[in-house]
């Protein structure tokens, strides 16, 4: 019997199929029995994975220099906190009104923005995470300042507040957002609205002329970045029980976010996971030895990470590793 082959193309989507969900198994089973330090740096991982898969609805298909992603974390964060602190309202529901509110933000910001070229946009989103920085500091009494705010730990209904003992729940919370992120970037690459928003980080003067709205492409998928990127706020405010405006509000979690896509491979699905998974343990380890440098250092760093990827690797790491897959799968 003459065997069947199948074509290339099937064999291809199938191997990398098969390789997604033996990833994924292993990320589930991967937290288990390791020292609580270690999960912690894996949560990180995933949370950051999930922001710069967020960050890529504008940054990566777009092309348009986000440093101000830092805002809708936490706008989402202290949008759920109040909420919870205040009227006991879930984070769960929190965390939705939190997105909710952070798309508004974006939706503001954009109607600003998008009408002028790429880098006031940049400037825009800068200086929209300063601006909100220093509101936020100046009512200490609502936000707690520089001091913060400490969420209240509910005794009992844990999981009905988003509270739990150890970190292992908000790992996995962060790896389902991880997922859910990932599948609507999947999704919205294959949409018109993903290929018009491809065209216009090609050539937006093109698109333009071929009939497509810019403004209104590029709000939505600002909206959908936003979003999302509120949500992730929510999650790691509930695990730290601790909400600060400098720790959210800070442009050096806007620079993370971006390098995360910058480094993977922004407009791609693997490259901020693999970014993250690079970057992150790295920055949680020279955290770990450096101690009160580590700020200075980790600048350095970054800014050493950024021109070696953009000297050798502009398209990022992912078409590396793609590469690599498909030489295997022959």
């Amino acid at each position: 019997m003459t065997p069947v082959r199948l074509p290339l193309r099937e064999k291809k989507e199938g191997w990398q199929i098969g390789a997604l969900l033996v990833g994924l198994l292993l990320l589930l089973l991967l937290p288990w029995g390791l020292p609580r330090f270690y999960v912690e740096v894996l949560f990180l991982t995933l949370w950051y994975a999930a922001l710069a898969q967020a960050w890529n609805f504008i940054g990566g298909y777009g092309k348009m220099l986000s440093l101000g992603h830092a805002a809708f974390v936490g706008v989402g964060a202290y949008t759920s906190t109040l909420l919870f602190v205040h009227w006991d309202l879930t984070p769960w529901i929190g965390m939705l009104l939190g997105g909710m509110v952070a798309a508004l933000l974006s939706f503001v910001v954009g109607i600003t923005c998008f009408r002028l070229s790429g880098v006031y946009f940049t400037i825009g989103t800068l200086i929209l995470e300063e601006l909100l920085r220093s509101i936020f500091m100046e009512f200490p009494d609502i936000t707690g300042g520089a001091t913060g705010i400490n969420l209240p730990f509910k005794q009992e209904q844990l999981a009905f507040f988003m509270e739990f003992r150890g970190v292992i729940p908000y790992y996995y919370l962060a790896l389902g957002m991880m997922v859910l992120i990932s599948a609507a970037v999947y999704l919205f690459e294959k949409s018109d609205l993903g290929l018009q928003m491809t065209a216009i980080g090609e050539d937006e003067v093109a698109a333009r002329a071929l009939g497509v709205s810019a403004v209104w492409v590029k709000q939505k998928a600002f909206l959908l970045s936003a979003f999302f990127t509120g949500m992730l706020g929510v999650i790691h405010a509930q695990n730290l029980l601790l909400i600060q405006v400098n720790t959210y509000f800070d442009p050096l979690l806007s620079i993370r976010i971006a390098l995360v896509a910058f480094v993977g491979g922004s407009r791609t699905i693997g490259g901020p996971i693999l970014g993250a998974f690079i970057l992150i343990p790295l920055s949680q380890q020279l955290q770990a030895s450096l101690g009160g440098t580590y700020a200075g250092s980790q600048l350095v760093i970054y800014g050493a990470l950024l021109v070696l990827i953009s000297r050798y690797y502009p398209r990022g790491l992912w078409p590396l590793v793609q590469r690599w897959l498909g030489r295997n799968q022959r």
